[in-house]
């Protein structure tokens, strides 16, 4: 009986583990098949590791991978039970430990791995890039100094290795915004967003210094990447209006300030950096996830392209054009659009009651400054240049006695001469900030506003 038991049961321990070893393959295989996915837009594959995993997904994935390992080793190797169990566990240790030790103090926030691992650059994450004010708003770490030399949006999106890198230099004052030195009174004070703080345009070209230099006057620069319609406010009333200004300028653009407003309003007061945020493993695999983006055809719905043609110096040239959101407001649209005017409102009283002349500038996206040149489709076309924010935004301030300033026109009348917006991006370059800083500078001296 026992010779027939041993006959019986032995052969089937290596099937058992056989199957096993099948099953948990299989069900590993499927995790990573179930879970790999396509970026929503272009724009998502900074993200995704191999542009297919997410980043927290993959981390999980091969914290899976490994764990399915380390079982089928401890049930199914040959070895004493005791040997499998002590070399499982200084497996374990072995990577356990030392991601304690490095995760730990960003488990309980004595160190954000972002300052170490995320580039320098505008619009960028981490206590390095961006440092969140109890009030709504957010700055640069204070002096700080750094250059870069980025491709254009679309051409990074897009994956367009060959295209140009635009070098440039930054430098902050003590408040982390972008002017030389520190400001204790100014006579205009610009606000905006990332076309006010001079988005991979060098100090000396950005609007507010050509513009102080036009004036002969200060001029403080109070622009932040990602600013929405709040932030401005909040900056405008804490730090611009306390420099005692004669005139406050507000850069409206009307490609995404709508869209930023939803953006920056919620969830402000969680705004603190998460475990996620500061931990070395999450942000090593953003990294990795950088440089592993799949390149590609340009392919991303959010961004358009057509032939420049006609009497312009970027004749021949292909112009790429993002922001491409229906510029007919949605019942949504209409209500930010509200919320927006609302706060200019506000923004302009406040400067009224200190004596302070309040002008909105309207940004116009690309598309309706290069239209008499841009080959784009016509139903494209019909979509990006009608401007119908901006004209409601316009119909709003004439009637509320607001000065308002549209840079579509002297743009557009510029553009012969030279490119006023980069070709692979939506913001200005060099001679686009000269070209505005020249309209605000006349506006104001119009109008004498300046003694």
């Amino acid at each position: 009986m026992p010779a027939m038991k041993s006959a019986t049961v032995q052969p089937l321990r290596p099937t058992i583990l056989r199957v096993l070893h099948l099953v948990v393959a299989a069900l590993v295989v499927l995790l990573w098949v179930r879970t790999a996915a396509s970026p929503g837009s272009a724009s998502e594959r900074f993200v995704y590791v191999f542009g297919v995993y997410p980043v927290d997904q993959f981390a999980w994935n091969v914290a899976a991978t490994y764990a399915a390992g380390l079982l089928l080793y401890v049930v199914g190797s040959h070895q004493d039970v005791r040997r499998r169990l002590i070399v499982a566990t200084l497996h374990l240790s072995g990577i356990l430990l030392p991601l304690a030790l490095v995760e730990g103090p960003a488990l309980v926030g004595w160190i954000d791995y972002r300052e170490y691992l995320a580039p320098d650059q505008l619009g960028g994450e981490g206590p390095g890039n961006r440092l969140y004010e109890p009030e709504l708003y957010f700055h640069r770490p204070p002096h700080d100094r750094f250059s870069n030399a980025l491709y254009g949006d679309a051409a990074a999106i897009l994956g367009m290795r060959s295209a140009p890198r635009y070098a440039a230099d930054y430098r902050y004052d003590r408040r982390g915004f972008r002017n030389d030195h520190d400001l204790d009174s100014a006579a205009v004070v610009l606000v905006g967003d990332s076309f006010v703080e001079g988005y991979k345009v060098t100090q000396e070209r950005i609007v507010s210094m050509q513009l102080g230099a036009l004036l002969g006057a200060r001029v403080a620069n109070l622009g932040q990447s990602d600013f929405g319609p709040p932030n401005e406010l909040a900056v405008l009333r804490l730090v611009g209006l306390p420099l005692q200004p004669a005139v406050v300028v507000w850069f409206f653009f009307e490609g995404n300030d709508l869209y930023d407003y939803d953006l920056e309003q919620a969830g402000w007061s969680t705004r603190g950096a998460t475990f996620s945020d500061r931990s070395f493993v999450l942000n090593g695999l953003r990294v990795v996830a950088y440089w592993t983006r799949r390149h590609r055809d340009a392919d991303d719905p959010q961004i358009a392209s057509a032939m420049l043609r006609g009497p312009i110096k970027e004749a021949g040239a292909t112009m790429y054009f993002e922001n491409t959101n229906p510029p007919i407001p949605s019942t949504s649209t209409l209500s930010q659009l509200d919320e927006f005017t609302r706060i200019v409102g506000q923004a302009r009283s406040l400067c009224e009651a200190q004596g302070v002349q309040f002008l909105l500038a309207v940004v116009p996206i690309k598309a309706r400054v290069y239209a008499p040149w841009a080959s784009l489709p016509s139903a494209l076309a019909d979509r990006l240049v009608q401007g119908d924010i901006s004209r409601r935004i316009a119909s709003w301030a004439q009637a509320n006695g607001i000065h308002l300033l549209d840079l579509e026109q002297p743009l557009r009348a510029a553009a012969p001469r030279g490119a006023v917006y980069y070709l692979d991006d939506a913001h200005w370059t060099g001679f686009g900030h000269r070209v505005v800083a020249e309209s605000v500078a006349a506006f104001i001296r119009e109008r004498h506003w300046l003694p």
